[in-house]
């Protein structure tokens, strides 16, 4: 970014962290770094851009609990430290750290999906969305999802819902935008939880494309539901 090379940092050793606008994992990363100074033979100050331009990353991932992901966003912010000074001086700027992860978030309509720098659950959308509907692959096919019909798909609730909506509104031009009565709609027809006809509820579980996660805890209570009837039926036979 050209603003990064015009800005001295050093001049913004001694500003606080906390007079700048961080999204959300930059955030996190200055709670844990701060969270050591319980378990850590040493100290560490993370209040100042001076405390994060001087931290080293190599000497951080020597501390238990520390793994990659944080000395990775350590690095990042580091890089960016610059930007988010230069936004300290437009009054206007909000960054939308609820959906985006990293400042560098420029797209068009036809920049693929999987390289948006997108939140872990707006991540979570879009796996949803490619898991239940075709050819989505890039933010012109985020953007043409009609939400009613959306919104009527099996085991999609209403917190998918608003999370696509966000999402459209972020990323469409602005008079394309998602109108209020749109969302309404969407909120007042939307059910408040799934309802399975007769058929789907008789439906077998092994029939399923399953994640991996629900096919262990379907085996855990598989378990547990043949070890209760092993133990009633010893009971009985001890009462006979």
């Amino acid at each position: 970014m050209n603003e990064n090379t015009e800005l001295n940092i050093s001049e913004y050793y001694q500003t606080p962290l906390s007079s700048l606008s961080l999204p959300d994992n930059y955030k996190k990363l200055i709670k844990r770094i701060g969270n050591l100074n319980s378990s850590a033979d040493k100290e560490f100050f993370v209040e100042t851009v001076g405390d994060i331009i001087e931290l080293d990353p190599i000497q951080l991932s020597g501390y238990k609990g520390v793994g990659s992901l944080y000395i990775n966003t350590l690095i990042e912010f580091k890089k960016e430290l610059s930007y988010f000074l230069n936004k300290t001086k437009e009054p206007d700027f909000t960054f939308k750290e609820d959906i985006f992860t990293s400042t560098d978030n420029s797209y068009d309509l036809y920049t693929p999906l999987h390289s948006l720098p997108l939140s872990p659950k707006y991540q979570k959308l879009i796996k949803k969305i490619s898991a239940i509907m075709n050819n989505v692959k890039i933010v012109q096919d985020i953007i043409d999802i009609d939400i009613y019909s959306f919104s009527t798909l099996p085991y999609v609730g209403k917190l998918y819902v608003n999370l696509l909506i966000n999402l459209q509104n972020t990323l469409a031009p602005t008079d394309i935008n998602q109108s209020n009565s749109d969302v309404e709609k969407v909120e007042k027809e939307l059910l408040p939880q799934n309802t399975l006809s007769t058929e789907q509820l008789e439906t077998p579980l092994n029939t399923l494309a399953l994640s991996t996660q629900y096919q262990k805890l379907i085996k855990k209570i598989s378990i547990v539901s043949t070890m209760t009837q092993i133990f009633q039926s010893l009971f009985a036979t001890e009462l006979i």
